[in-house]
Parts: structure tokens; C-alpha cells; sequence
């Protein structure tokens, strides 16, 4: 008896045991299925939340895109001050529909007509949009948020910078049965520095329709399977819903959740009571898979917000992010000099229209790099516009130090390179504004370096400039300049100067060069070095050139002399299309023999488009037009080039002769490039012979033509038919150029 209570104590206890364990096992079960799913219910909402975040992101990102576009001084002047429909269908249907995939874009003047439309073939119907309350409540807070900045705006500044946050909106629409998110932006200046007119400003409004191709490019910045937009909520998918700016719900984002533990814990819950070990490390690995996809949409997240602040091509902070970083900068000075430089690819849509946009993102990516190259460390970089560069760099000892590393920059820059077995020849200019003697925050330094960048490219006389507070006034001048500019050929203001050039060693005079002065009704005699860079830049020498060329021409086939003429000419002037014909029909028209015509270009034109130059130049050169090199020496002096040209004379440029540089090594480089003339059957001129020293070495140097300051300055023609007009006529005639 005692023994079977002594087994019935220990079944009982065994069964308690039992009943135990499996309580213990009950519980837990029910522990590890709560904490699991309290985990799944975190997790979800975390999913949740951190995909909403990327889709906030991404509506950022669309403004930050449309914000290159809408905020920029030249799209102001365009389309503010004078509308332009040509340059509104290349920036907003050509180059940003390129660049910015949207469904559909327009212009919405200040009393809220539609001036520029461009859709795709997705939106057939886009009256909803505009008259929609929420979007034109929109449009109404931007436009009064305009009007109140610009009355806040100190007088003349026209700088929103940092403010257009309050010009922009984008939000939820319903179109037919389409949901869109449509952005709006104001058209304002950026950096400034224009005047800003008194009227409401016109608004960019672009539609991106939540479609399929929509969809996959957010998908992208997320680590799901699938994502999709649904009208109604769904069942077992996860989702948050797309809000309109009334708060109205629009539809809901939807995709398959990431996490899929309870499904997992469910299916296996008779075995998991069983196995107490496996459903531990089930629910450990349930756990850790959460931990892992959380961490990797972390991280997609934060991926996405650096793309949303950086460029894609060059890495660099797109110019919020830029001006942000600056600010925090700023706010601790650093330690040395500090400097903001401003840089800027000169002609750079050429490039594009040129070899093409790939072209282009391939050049931007280059200069990028070197970029990267010359400031490695200490310095905040940013790309601000499709040709422009900003570089905050800190730790210098001095300005002058900053100053030398800007021009090695642009030493650097400026380097010729081959895109596709093509040669490119970029031309950068910059900038310069040192901390905090030209501004004390991220706005003021790079308005300051802003004006800089272009007194150095209307001035045309290096390559980069420093901060100067009298700039602010050349501004000025120089649209005044560039107003009068464009009816001096009409109004007779432009003439044509004379210099001659000579034979060494007798000093006969061969011919002369063409030189272009503009005397101005008010100012007097403006010098070309300072109205020529604006001709340029307003796209005025086509027009001008062409006045050079019949005004020369005709001069040369009235005057006595034998001797004929030669005209500069820029590249915008020799690639443009009807400038061949223009040549031959001045020459016919006014009876000039075609080899008494010389068209010099220089080294740097060469390189801009080969096929298309050789083109113009076998044309003329059929004419019996001469063609010579100008500035030979100055830049990039390949003699492959040479030998794909078909030059006559080769003109060495002045800078050899001056001062300090005219030394024994200057002497022997161009006792060489008199010889690589000659060897290669050109006569060869020295420009700027300003003394009887350099004329005998040059003539010791066996140099066919000498022209410079010597013999004659530039002349009027009256003067020129004083000096050379009678004595030419007792003379034998000479060859008409240099030979």
C-alpha cells in the first residue's frame, strides 16, 4: 500500500509535472504569440509610417524639380518681362520634360489663363484640375505669399531665396477617375538681383498622374515587392490613405506588408505546441527578419532623402540642401579664410544641342569630378542649375590663397576632353565672394558671388572674378549697354577700324584687319573688349557680324588699295547657317575679288563643332577665300588641328611680346611657331610689334608679317585712305593677304 502511494504520489506529481508543462507550455505559447503579434502590430504601423515618409519625400522631391525650372532669373526676364513662346516651349516642353517625366505642364498667367500647355497622351481632360477650390485656393496662397515677400524685399534685392518653400504647393486631385499629384510653382527670380515687377507672377503647374510608370519610380526608394493605388481600402494588404488638401480621402496607397510572421505562427501552431524549441526560434527568426527589413527601410529612407537633397549626377547638394548646409556652417565661422565660389559653364545649351544631352551629363559628371579633384576636403559643394557650380570652401590661410586655388580650378576645368570620340573644349568662369567681408550669410555670399560670375563673363577679360560692391552699378550699365546695343547698326553707331598689317622686313603694307568700334551717342568711343562679351551674350553677333562682313567688304572694294581685308569672326557668326551665302553675296554684290578676303578664327572656335566648321570653311575657301588662325599660342595649340584646317596664315598672338614675358624662352617658342607656320606653308603674323627690339628680332627670326602698334594704330577709314591711299597707288600691287 505504502509502495502504490508511493507510485500514486509520484503519477500525481508526474502529472502535475505534465499539467504543469503543459501549462507552462500554454502559457508560453500565448506570451511568445502576443509579443509577436503586439511585434507585427509595430512593425506594420512602423511600415506604414515609413512608407508614407518616402511618399512625402518623393512630393518633395517633385517640387525640388519643378523648382529649377520655375525659380531662375532667366525664366523671370522670359517670361515676366518679355513673354517669350519659343523660350517657354524649350524650357518647360523640351528641356524639363526631358529631364522631369511628368503627365502634364502649364503656365498659368496672373489672371489665371492658361499660356503654355504640354500633356501627354494619358490626359485627355484637365478642366477638373483648374477649376478645382483646393487648387485654386493654392494658387491664390502662393500668389498672395509673392505679394507679401516682395513687399518685405529690401528695393532692388529680388532674392526668394530661401523662401520658396512658401511659393510652391502640390497636393491630391481627383481628374475624371484619375487621382494626380498636381505642384504648383511661381515663376520668381533666383538668385535675383532683377527687378520684380508689379504684377501677380505667373505659376508652372505640372500633373503626375498615380499611375503604373509612377508608381515604379517611388517603388525605387522602397524595399517592397509591389505597390499599387486603390480608390477603396483593401483586405489584407497594407496601406495609408492619400489625403486631398480638404482633407478628403483621394484613394490608398497599398502593397503586400513585408512582414509575415503571423501567417507563419498561425500555419504552424499544432506543430509549434509540440516543439516548444522551434517555435522559439521561429519567433526569434520572425523577429530578426522584422528587425532586418525594418533596418533596410530605414535605410531606404534616409536613401531617399539624401537623393531628395543631392544631385544624381554630380552628388552634390541641390541648392536648398546647399544653402542649408552653408547656413550651419556659417553660424560657426571657421577657422581661416572663407570663400563662396560661383561657377558657371559658358555655353553650355550649346553643348547639349550640339553632341546631345547625354553629351552634356557626361561633361557635368567630368567637371564634377575635377571639381572634386582641387577641393578634396574643407569645402561644401552644390549644383544649382544645369550649368552652375557653387563651392563654399573654408581653411585657407588668406584671400589670396583662395583666389590661386580658384584659378588652378578653372585651369583644371577649362581642359579640353573627349566625349564619344568627340573633342569638347568647356569654358568656365566664376565668381568669388570671401566670408564675411562680401556677406554674412549663405543669401548674401552668393548674391555677391553671383554678381561677380557675370561682371566676369560680360567683361570677357579672364576667367574669374572678385566681389566688388561698384559691380553691383556695372550691372546696370550693362543692361543699359545691352539695350542700346541693339539698334546701334541701325542707327549708324558702329564702325569699322582699320590696322594695317606689314611685310618684313620693308614694312609694305599687305593688307588690314577689320576692327569694330562702337561709338555710343551718349558714353562716346565704347571699347569692343567691353560691348562684345554683351553681344555675345544677347545672341547679337549673328546680326553684328553680318554687319562687320558687308560693311568690310564693301570698304575694301571701294578704296585704291590693293591690298585687301580681313574679318574677325566668332563661332556663333561662322556656324550660322546662311553665313556662307551672306559672304559670297556681299562679295558679288559690291564686286570684291574673294581672295582679297581673310576670315580669321580662333584656336578655342575650332573645337566647338569640327564637321560643321570644316563644312563653312571648304565652302568659302571654293570662293577663293582665304581663311587664318588667330591667337595662335593662347589655347590649346594641337597641330592636329592645324592639319585638319585648311589655313593660309597663322597669326601669333601679342601676348609673347609683352613686358616681362618677352623673354629668351618666350623668343625661342616663337622662333618655333614662326617655324611650324612656315613649314606647314603659311605665312606667319606677330601680332602687337610695339618696338624696335622685338621688329629686329622678329625679322632675325624670319617672320613674314608684322602688325602692332609700330607702324599704325587702328584707323578710320578716312585716316586709312590718307595714310595709305595715295602713296598705294604709285606702288606695285602686293598680294592681297599675308603669303
Amino acid at each position: 500500500m505504502r509502495e502504490r502511494l508511493s507510485w500514486l504520489s509520484q503519477s500525481r506529481s508526474v502529472e502535475l509535472i505534465v499539467l504543469f508543462c503543459f501549462a507552462a507550455l500554454i502559457v508560453a505559447f500565448g506570451v511568445v504569440f502576443t509579443l509577436i503579434w503586439d511585434a507585427e502590430e509595430r512593425a506594420s504601423r512602423r511600415e506604414i509610417t515609413s512608407v508614407q515618409r518616402v511618399f512625402e519625400s518623393h512630393k518633395y522631391a517633385l517640387l525640388n524639380e519643378m523648382e529649377r525650372y520655375a525659380a531662375s532669373n532667366a525664366a523671370y526676364i522670359n517670361i515676366e518681362y518679355d513673354f517669350s513662346g519659343p523660350w517657354v516651349k524649350n524650357r518647360f516642353a523640351d528641356d524639363m520634360a526631358e529631364e522631369f517625366p511628368h503627365s502634364g505642364a502649364f503656365l498659368l498667367s496672373p489672371d489665371d489663363q492658361v499660356t503654355f500647355e504640354h500633356t501627354t497622351a494619358e490626359v485627355s481632360d484637365v478642366a477638373p484640375v483648374f477649376t478645382n477650390p483646393m487648387f485654386q485656393a493654392a494658387v491664390a496662397e502662393i500668389r498672395t505669399n509673392f505679394q507679401e515677400l516682395r513687399a518685405l524685399m529690401p528695393q532692388g534685392s529680388g532674392n526668394f531665396s530661401g523662401k520658396l518653400d512658401q511659393l510652391s504647393d502640390i497636393q491630391a486631385l481627383t481628374i475624371k477617375d484619375q487621382v494626380a499629384l498636381v505642384g504648383s510653382f511661381a515663376i520668381v527670380p533666383d538668385p535675383g538681383g532683377i527687378p520684380i515687377s508689379e504684377n501677380m507672377p505667373y505659376v508652372l503647374v505640372t500633373i503626375h498622374l498615380l499611375d503604373r510608370p509612377h508608381l515604379d519610380r517611388i517603388l525605387q526608394n522602397l524595399s517592397l515587392a509591389h505597390l499599387e493605388f486603390s480608390p477603396t481600402p483593401g483586405d489584407r494588404w497594407a496601406e495609408f490613405p492619400i489625403l486631398g488638401a480638404d482633407g478628403s480621402v483621394k484613394g490608398y496607397m497599398t502593397w503586400p506588408p513585408m512582414s509575415r510572421s503571423m501567417i507563419i505562427l498561425l500555419t504552424s501552431a499544432p506543430v509549434l505546441l509540440l516543439f516548444v524549441g522551434l517555435i522559439v526560434a521561429l519567433a526569434t527568426i520572425a523577429i530578426l527578419r522584422n528587425a532586418r527589413a525594418q533596418n533596410k527601410l530605414k535605410a531606404l529612407v534616409q536613401k531617399s532623402l539624401y537623393d531628395a537633397q543631392h544631385d544624381s549626377l554630380t552628388g552634390f547638394a541641390e541648392r536648398k540642401h546647399f544653402y542649408e548646409r552653408v547656413a550651419d556652417t556659417l553660424d560657426n565661422p571657421p577657422s581661416g579664410a572663407a570663400a563662396l565660389i560661383y561657377c558657371d559653364i559658358d555655353r553650355f545649351k550649346h553643348i547639349n544641342d550640339t553632341w546631345g544631352h547625354a553629351a552634356g551629363d557626361e561633361v557635368i559628371k567630368v567637371l564634377s569630378s575635377r571639381i572634386n579633384t582641387r577641393f578634396a576636403t574643407n569645402r561644401i559643394a552644390g549644383r544649382v542649375g544645369g550649368d552652375e557650380f557653387v563651392i563654399l570652401v573654408t581653411g585657407y590661410e588668406d584671400a589670396t590663397e583662395i583666389e590661386t586655388a580658384t584659378r588652378d580650378l578653372l585651369s583644371s576645368l577649362n581642359q579640353p576632353l573627349t566625349i564619344g570620340g568627340k573633342p569638347i573644349a568647356p569654358q568656365c568662369r566664376a565668381g568669388v565672394a570671401h566670408f564675411p567681408d562680401h556677406g554674412q550669410s549663405a543669401k548674401e555670399l552668393m548674391h555677391a558671388a553671383d554678381v561677380a560670375l557675370r561682371h566676369c563673363k560680360t567683361t570677357a577679360q579672364r576667367d574669374f572674378a572678385v566681389f566688388d560692391p561698384a559691380m553691383d552699378d556695372g550691372l546696370i550699365e550693362n543692361r543699359e549697354l545691352r539695350s542700346d546695343l541693339q539698334t546701334a547698326a541701325q542707327d549708324g553707331q558702329l564702325e569699322l577700324y582699320y590696322q594695317p598689317i606689314l611685310r618684313n622686313p620693308d614694312a609694305t603694307p599687305t593688307g588690314v584687319e577689320a576692327l569694330l568700334r562702337w561709338n555710343h551717342p551718349t558714353r562716346g568711343l565704347v571699347p569692343p573688349d567691353r560691348f562684345l562679351p554683351l553681344a555675345e551674350a544677347s545672341g547679337l553677333m549673328p546680326e553684328i557680324g553680318k554687319w562687320v562682313v558687308q560693311k568690310a567688304i564693301k570698304d575694301a572694294a571701294e578704296w585704291p588699295m590693293a591690298f585687301g581685308v580681313s574679318i574677325n569672326v566668332n563661332s556663333s557668326q561662322l556656324l550660322h547657317p546662311e553665313f556662307a551665302q551672306d559672304v559670297e553675296n556681299a562679295l558679288a554684290a559690291h564686286g570684291l575679288p574673294a581672295e582679297k578676303l581673310t576670315v580669321e578664327i580662333t584656336e578655342s572656335q575650332i573645337l566647338d563643332r569640327i564637321e560643321d566648321t570644316q563644312t563653312v570653311q571648304q565652302t568659302l575657301n571654293n570662293l577663293g577665300v582665304r581663311f587664318a588662325l588667330d591667337d595662335f599660342g593662347t589655347g590649346y595649340s594641337s597641330l592636329s588641328y592645324l592639319h585638319l584646317f585648311e589655313f593660309h596664315s597663322l597669326k601669333i598672338d601679342k601676348s609673347f611680346l609683352v613686358g616681362h614675358n618677352f623673354t629668351d624662352n618666350t623668343k625661342g617658342l616663337l622662333t618655333t611657331m614662326i617655324n611650324i607656320g612656315q613649314v606647314l606653308s603659311m605665312s606667319v603674323v606677330v601680332e602687337g610689334v610695339e618696338t624696335d627690339a622685338q621688329r629686329a628680332f622678329l625679322r632675325h627670326s624670319g617672320c613674314d608679317f608684322l602688325q602692332g602698334f609700330l607702324f599704325a594704330r587702328p584707323l578710320p577709314l578716312s585716316d586709312l585712305l590718307t595714310a595709305y591711299g595715295q602713296s598705294d597707288l604709285d606702288t606695285p600691287r602686293v598680294s592681297v593677304t599675308p603669303e
